[in-house]
């Protein structure tokens, strides 16, 4: 397994990475900690400059379109990773890869498995948001590991605040999210911007 261990791409493959350390731990009989990877990158300030608090973003899936409304002001690191991720079309054709009843439905993740990543993490980003229905948080194996993987909270989560990074709310199409199931596909996510709202308004 330490051989396994040292062959993986951090922070890439991070997730598989803190798996193999706490089945050795326990292996071991020894308590796991974990220090993040020093690949962390904070904000991305060329990106939060062109979007602002409530930024709205569309989700088209194989059910529909959902529409969310980003925190910036409380996840500003979050945020610009998230819209640098859509305006790169980096979720396109992504799947659902893990969806728990009245729980969470979770995708992003280029591997489809739940392992995949980027090669650099996000902070961990905190706040008194709270996970109700139709929040939208990002996965993470530990504080500072975030990373493209984000989910749905199906109901109301509230043991997940404070612990998970809440970066955005749904704001229109609450009915297709509750549709998701397990490998429905990602279209795309689209940034909603406001010459974008103009152009729908002449037309």
């Amino acid at each position: 397994m330490e051989e396994v261990k040292t062959s993986l791409e951090l922070p890439l493959q991070v997730e598989a990475f803190i798996e193999l350390e706490k089945t050795i731990a326990h292996l071991e009989s020894k308590e796991y900690n974990y220090d993040a990877p020093k690949e962390n990158k904070g904000v991305q300030w060329d990106y939060i400059k062109k979007i602002k608090q409530d930024q709205k973003a569309i989700i088209s899936t194989e059910k529909g379109d959902i529409t969310i409304a980003l925190k910036v002001n409380e996840a500003p690191a979050t945020a610009s990773m998230f819209v640098s991720l859509a305006d790169s079309g980096f979720y396109d054709q992504l799947h659902f890869h893990r969806l728990v009843p009245n729980f969470v439905a979770q995708g992003g993740d280029p591997r489809g498995d739940g392992f995949g990543g980027l090669n650099y993490s996000i902070p961990s980003e905190f706040t008194q948001l709270e996970f109700t229905e139709g929040s939208l948080g990002i996965a993470s194996a530990g504080k500072d590991t975030e990373s493209c993987q984000f989910f749905f909270t199906l109901v109301p989560t509230h043991h997940l605040d404070g612990r998970y990074t809440v970066f955005a709310q749904v704001v229109e199409g609450l009915d297709i999210m509750r549709k998701i199931q397990y490998g429905d596909k990602i279209n795309s996510i689209k940034i909603v911007r406001e010459l974008e709202v103009s152009d729908q308004k002449a037309i």
